[in-house]
């Protein structure tokens, strides 16, 4: 069984809550600890209850609560070395980052050399890893994006299967594989490509957002999803939109074009969501004997989260 809800998610800030039942981790916390800890209870959580925060990669709106909230709730963190001395930067103050770019034989290399600097545990990982926590089996993969060994998470707890990519240029077959393992599948449509050529963004940053390791359009998205719905190995039973660009994409396109994609005849439609930056999205829970039907599933539309069921 898992329990999840995205909390944030956007160019601003990302954090996304996840539950066997037992134990309650984070992927990402670019919020700040008081909004955390305020979103968290939102959705009936206490902040002292998470053990872990799983970082994807090292960009401000991912990291830029971690250091907080870990120190404060003396959580674990799991992340890529690359993405941890990324993360630095955010997370030191300026004299000491400075200090810090003078002597990088110091404070950039090797293991113990970056978690002594910080008053909370860090766990190592790399793709491929198999994690077992506290119930839940970690699997990062690596993704195609403008960071420091970035990586997207499938996360499994007895049998049910959370897959979770965002911030990625383009799907890879491997990804492809991964993603179609999920019952919960939250993936990045940050981009419409029309709107995007209409945006009020210098052309170098629409090539970077566009290109194989920036991010990926609704175009895409709604390809692959159509390829899912119609696969007979497909268990997808909620599917949450994430990372929604405010300048180059609107929530109910963003919305549609999943609902339009899933129209294959093998599967039912599963509960979809669009998650924003203002609110968390209801929590889910999904299980081996709990199943979403489309009788079930209901169109509902609110300010900055849409959904389908929710």
């Amino acid at each position: 069984m898992i329990k999840c809800s995205v909390l944030s998610s956007g160019s601003r800030a990302n954090c996304t809550y996840v539950s066997n039942g037992r134990s309650q981790i984070l992927i990402d916390c670019g919020l700040s600890l008081r909004e955390t800890e305020r979103r968290l209870r939102l959705i009936g959580v206490n902040p002292e209850e998470i053990s872990a925060i799983l970082i994807t990669h090292e960009h401000r709106d991912h990291v830029n609560g971690v250091l907080t909230f870990a120190k404060k709730y003396r959580v674990q963190v799991f992340a890529t070395m690359g993405s941890l001395i990324g993360a630095k930067k955010f997370w030191d103050d300026r004299a000491s980052y400075r200090r810090a770019l003078k002597a990088p034989e110091k404070y950039f290399v090797g293991e113990e050399s970056v978690s002594s600097m910080f008053d909370f545990r860090i766990n190592y990982l790399s793709a491929d890893d198999r994690i077992n926590w506290e119930g839940f089996l970690i699997e990062p993969f690596s993704v195609p994006h403008d960071a420091n060994e970035p990586v997207g998470f499938r996360i499994t707890a007895d049998k049910t299967v959370l897959v979770l990519a965002t911030d990625l240029g383009t799907l890879t077959p491997t990804i492809k594989a991964y993603l179609s393992s999920a019952d919960i599948l939250i993936l990045e449509s940050n981009h419409d490509l029309d709107l995007l050529f209409e945006a009020p963004y210098p052309w170098v940053l629409k090539e970077r957002i566009r290109s194989d390791v920036g991010h990926l359009s609704n175009q895409v998205v709604g390809k692959f999803v159509r390829e899912l719905s119609n696969s007979k190995s497909c268990r997808v039973k909620v599917l949450i939109g994430v990372h929604i660009s405010e300048n180059s994409n609107v929530y109910q396109l963003a919305l549609e074009n999943l609902i339009s994609a899933w129209q294959g005849q093998v599967n039912e439609l599963p509960e979809i969501c669009i998650a924003g930056a203002e609110k968390p999205t209801k929590l889910f829970t999904v299980s081996e004997v709990e199943l979403l039907t489309l009788a079930e599933c209901s169109i509902d539309i609110v300010p900055q989260s849409v959904a389908v069921g929710g």
